[in-house]
């Protein structure tokens, strides 16, 4: 695998920030920064690939399957970056909410405090955009086989319909989408 350099991103970035017509092959090189550089290159291009997926929204599932992947690694800047670039793709790209979400869930059983701070503010945050979205992936994790996954899940999706009675943003669909589930 090649390994990108930092250079490299911000010339694929300059390009695709300045140019009239947009080229896949620059996006492609933020796309193997994701997977191919050091810590500092992951980083970058995390944000740029959040910045420009809109423009490439059939390289999303690439996208965000890189980033999941960065949330495995062994800095926690970059997994942070990882979590806040997901969101800005899933709002670039909202058709692939569904998929992140169910995903995102399942980070919920992260030991590390911290960790598990970011993850939950990032979950509060995809809850804000994609409501629906989110609280199928709860219900669906509420029903796993892996009995932390199931409690997390269950906790999360108990304090998120809390949060949503408060702010009274409960729609009649997400409604029946929850008795549809629970029922």
């Amino acid at each position: 695998r090649k390994m990108v350099t930092v250079e490299a991103l911000y010339e694929a970035y300059e390009s695709l920030d300045t140019a009239d017509e947009k080229d896949l092959a620059k996006f492609k090189v933020i796309l193997s920064g994701l997977a191919g550089g050091d810590d500092k290159s992951r980083l970058l291009a995390c944000q740029f690939a959040s910045k420009f997926i809109g423009l490439f929204p059939d390289s999303a599932s690439t996208c965000i399957t890189a980033m999941f992947k960065l949330l495995a690694g062994e800095d926690v800047s970059v997994r942070r970056q990882a979590l806040r670039s997901l969101t800005a793709v899933v709002k670039a790209v909202p058709e692939q909410a569904t998929a992140v979400g169910t995903k995102l869930v399942t980070f919920l059983t992260v030991e590390d405090a911290t960790e598990l701070e970011t993850i939950n503010a990032t979950i509060t945050t995809f809850m804000a955009d994609h409501p629906q979205e989110l609280m199928t992936a709860l219900l669906e994790q509420c029903l796993s086989k892996d009995e932390a996954l199931r409690v997390a899940s269950s906790k999360k999706l108990w304090g998120e319909i809390r949060q949503l009675a408060r702010k009274k943003e409960m729609t009649p669909e997400l409604e029946r989408s929850e008795e549809r589930r629970v029922g």
